[in-house]
């Protein structure tokens, strides 16, 4: 298990949609992940192509509400940073997809964490194919090295 402690972490969309839809297991685990980052424990990035992933559902529902938490969500501040999607991305992005495979938007996360400097890309899917320089790390696994998680 990697040492977290000042670590710039890659954040997947389905650590944002657990803790915007209050998951009953992972949501805990995702708010604690985000609250170290605020304390200053860890940083966090994620790529701008997260925000057209987690409001997908929120605009099929027709919820309002959820549209503006995850628009305030994934607004730049102090412990997240945004990272636009750009052609060096996505350059990179293809040729993680050459050697790994997997899926585009896949691709496009690995390629941003790593032009991000991040060494941990955080994600509950199982299907995900990191590059070299890139651990995967389970948001269900993570609550044994945060701070505070219960």
């Amino acid at each position: 298990m990697p040492n977290l402690s000042g670590q710039r972490l890659c954040v997947d969309t389905n650590v944002f949609i657990y803790l915007g839809e209050q998951h009953a297991k992972l949501g805990p685990t995702a708010r604690s992940l985000f609250k170290a980052a605020h304390e200053g424990f860890c940083a966090l990035v994620t790529s701008e192509l997260t925000l057209a992933e987690v409001l997908v559902l929120a605009f099929k529902w027709d919820q309002k509400d959820l549209q503006q938490q995850y628009m305030e969500a994934l607004s730049p501040r102090r412990s997240l940073d945004i990272i636009p999607v750009s052609s060096e991305i996505l350059v990179a992005s293809a040729r993680t997809r050459a050697i790994v495979g997997g899926k585009l938007p896949d691709s496009v996360h690995t390629a941003t964490a790593l032009a991000a400097g991040c060494a941990v890309y955080i994600s509950e899917d199982r299907d995900i194919r990191t590059p070299d320089g890139l651990q995967l790390v389970s948001l269900s696994n993570l609550s044994t090295m945060l701070p505070g998680t219960p």
